[in-house]
């Protein structure tokens, strides 16, 4: 998952950099009501924008920022348990 995300975020805005006539369709889903426990239902309003270039969503930022301190996280604890032998 590290690599496929460091792929999406490091290498693909350089490559979709020299190709902007490419169409990417973005989908967006928008939920509302659903309140008293399912009493008012719930409506979802779904909606395809096309955007030129490369489309990097805020899902792939987290993943990287999780996996990142995810990784330095168990370094950190490797060290710990080695240093306390």
């Amino acid at each position: 998952m590290l690599f496929m995300a460091f792929a999406i975020l490091g290498l693909c805005p350089f490559i979709f950099a020299f190709f902007e006539d490419i169409p990417v369709a973005v989908e967006t889903l928008e939920q509302s009501g659903g309140w008293l426990w399912g009493l008012i239902p719930e409506k979802e309003s779904f909606a395809v924008a096309y955007v030129k270039g490369f489309y990097l969503a805020d899902v792939w930022k987290e993943l990287m920022a999780n996996l990142i301190s995810a990784y330095i996280e168990a370094g950190i604890t490797r060290k710990a348990f080695s240093i306390g032998r």
